[in-house]
């Protein structure tokens, strides 16, 4: 509260002889200074002036309107009377307190629901939600900022109020039933027989190619060698497997098998008719491999195999775009590897061709555990390794298409790095030791992309898609992880500089998206209703760049960066359709947008200085932030123009701290929001 505000609450302000000289005074009259001085007591300071209101009350009235017809239309499909969160919802005011909670005690409801038959099939009742406990913290994390600070506008304000009101909405909302390719059930059940000629055809498309000046081979670098693949074939033709052990071999070839066909497409152009068929081929051997998949009995002993499956299975469910599966399938793999004690590795070099298996699964499983954990916010299922797990990897220098695995795994540590300082955000790290990991993490980016730049394949990207695209799906990685590591700073959003290197890093990624969306249609590479380019870039990654976008628009009202977000979101739609974490994914997208778009309709004026803003850094640029440059930007707003500055919003707490809150498709329950929330009778 300003000072001269106190006597209007019953305090006394200082008088202006103390208050000049900035020494302490004792509120007395006549104070005790001024008795000393021989000076007349007074107190006639002027009061500070408040700052105009920027936004019209026309934009205010409009967002009101537009999310309480939301809200309606959410109530109103999809009223459940077993979520009791519904009532407190119904009653919230513009003004969201942090106790705005359930009626009854969460403990309390949760035994009512179990003792009901009603509990919750996603996770045993003795496991905190993390949808849940996700919701929750970024509630109480915005909830209390909102009544302690005013530099906002009234209707930025508002949208951030609005996005508490969704997060209470989205996480106790439940899912309708829609037609869904991503959960795999009996009814997609699919058994189909292997001939020992399309054994044998796996085993030949998945070995070491000699020359490999003309051909690429997206298989030499897999989880499974090339040598344990024919092993596993040879196995099967001669059929002297038990009927558990057969199960495992089948999800590996009929996967394998698919994978067969899809490097057919990267070796040469083929007609539509044989494009269609090898589609076709594609998605029988899928189906295939995900029924023997649903075979393995949880009973099956620890084994080298089972690892394989479970790794094989969990990259199945990343293809076909169910996350949630496949960190569920790369957890198992994980436990059966500490079962094992595969993960004590301390020497990378293998000694034989077990331990080029051994290798191979623990470096796929660190990868898919790291990435996964980070997209869904949970804690990782694989211990620390010894070593790096992309020393696990040997790179072909004749095969172009190594260096993405690697390069990826070199991401690793900074993915575990993020997940430990997100997930600690409660434990109040101290300041300078957050600085201290952030720059830690900026220093190891700025390596990488140093490698990045070593290893670039430039004679390939200018003559091949196929490669240009798998680069661009590695520099997505690459500039995603980078936005991550800059929001986790504690001085992002008061330091220019710093916040622009954010916000360019998530405008690089989700240029990245754009590219990957329109030379992935071109390619025509997948079978209808499954895309890997979308499932190994959006779906696998966290949604920081798209949020940090977001939050720019929602502060500085940049058109540019609101037009970036509507091409990303239209590009999810015409890309996948039933799927119900796409469905997710893109209605998530479409309602931040739909948020934020009146502060774009009508820019704002009266004076107010928009905030600094860069252009958009090409894609393939070579300069990155160094060491160096970390330690320039927490310097940078000394000389910089910060009257601007502090004029921006993002200077605000409340900003920040809807700037420090991590989305993922685990937290934002999406399914909720009305396809049709679109027709709300606002002007467009």
């Amino acid at each position: 509260m300003p000072e001269e505000n106190w006597a209007a609450h019953g305090g006394v302000q200082a008088c202006d002889l103390c208050h000049s000289r900035k020494v302490k005074c004792d509120r007395q009259d006549p104070c005790a200074n001024c008795v000393a001085a021989k000076s007349e007591c007074l107190r006639n300071r002027h009061k500070r002036t408040s700052r105009p209101k920027v936004r019209t009350e026309e934009k205010i009235q409009a967002l009101v309107s537009r999310l309480s017809t939301l809200e309606d239309s959410v109530r109103s499909t999809h009223r459940s009377p077993s979520i009791t969160a519904e009532t407190a919802i119904n009653n919230t005011s513009s003004t969201v307190e942090p106790s705005a909670s359930p009626e009854r005690p969460l403990k309390r409801k949760r035994t009512e629901s179990l003792a009901n038959g009603r509990a919750a099939a996603v996770a045993p009742p003795s496991e905190p939600d993390p949808t849940q406990q996700s919701a929750t913290e970024a509630r109480s994390l915005i909830s209390r900022e909102l009544s302690t600070n005013g530099l906002l506008s009234p209707d930025q304000r508002l949208v951030l109020e609005k996005a508490i009101s969704f997060v209470d909405h989205l996480s106790h909302a439940p899912v309708p039933t829609i037609t869904d390719r991503s959960t795999f059930d009996r009814t997609m059940y699919g058994s189909t027989p292997l001939s020992r000629g399309e054994i044998l055809h796996v085993i030949l498309g998945t070995g070491v190619r000699q020359d490999h000046s003309s051909a690429i081979d997206i298989n030499s670098l897999d989880h499974i060698p090339p040598k344990a693949v024919e092993k596993i074939g040879l196995a099967l033709m001669e059929g002297t497997a038990d009927d558990r052990t057969l199960s495992l071999y089948k999800v590996i070839i009929h996967f394998k098998a698919a994978v067969v066909l899809y490097a057919s497409h990267l070796e040469g152009s083929k007609s539509a008719g044989v494009q269609s068929h090898i589609k076709q081929m594609e998605f029988v051997h899928m189906s295939a491999a995900l029924t023997a998949l649903d075979s393995v009995s949880f009973l099956t002993p620890p084994s080298l195999l089972l690892v394989q499956a479970l790794i094989t299975g969990g990259m199945m469910m990343q293809i076909i775009g169910n996350p949630a599966s496949c960190w569920e399938l790369i957890a198992h793999a994980s436990r059966t590897i500490v079962a094992l004690g595969y993960h004590n590795i301390v020497d990378p070099e293998p000694r034989s061709e077990l331990d080029d298996e051994i290798h191979a699964v623990v470096a796929w499983c660190a990868q898919f555990d790291s990435v996964m954990s980070l997209l869904l916010l949970r804690p990782r299922s694989l211990p620390p390794l010894n070593v790096p797990a992309s020393s696990l990897m040997k790179p072909d220098p004749a095969n172009p298409m190594c260096v993405f695995e690697i390069l990826s795994m070199e991401l690793v540590p900074v993915y575990d790095k993020i997940l430990d300082l997100t997930l600690e955000l409660n434990a109040k790290r101290s300041i300078p030791s957050l600085r201290d990991e952030v720059a830690w993490l900026r220093s190891k980016m700025s390596d990488i992309f140093r490698l990045m730049e070593r290893e670039r394949p430039t004679h390939l990207l200018d003559s091949n898609q196929v490669v240009l695209l798998h680069w661009r799906g590695l520099e997505f990685k690459y500039y995603s992880t980078l936005a991550s590591v800059h929001r986790l700073s504690p001085s992002v959003t008061t330091v220019p500089a710093e916040r622009e290197e954010c916000l360019r890093s998530a405008r690089t990624a989700l240029e990245c998206v754009l590219f990957i969306e329109t030379i992935g249609r071109k390619l025509g590479h997948f079978i209808e209703g499954y895309d890997p380019y979308l499932a190994w870039t959006m779906l696998s990654y966290p949604l920081c760049p798209f949020f940090v976008v977001f939050c720019n628009v929602v502060g500085t009202s940049n058109a540019q960066d609101f037009q970036l977000l509507q091409d990303v979101t239209d590009g999810i739609s015409e890309l996948v359709s039933e799927n119900k974490f796409v469905n997710r994914l893109h209605r998530l997208c479409s309602t931040l947008l739909e948020l934020c778009k009146p502060l774009i309709q009508t820019p704002a004026i009266h004076g107010r200085a928009s905030a600094p803003t860069v252009s958009i850094r090409p894609v393939n640029s070579n300069t990155i932030p160094t060491e160096a440059d970390s330690q320039q930007m927490m310097v940078s707003d000394a000389n910089g123009n910060v009257d601007d500055f502090l004029n921006s919003s993002w200077q605000d707490d409340r900003m920040w701290q809807l700037f420090q809150s991590q989305p993922s498709l685990d937290w934002f329950n999406a399914d909720i929001l009305d396809p049709a929330w679109g027709d709300f009778g606002l002007a467009r």
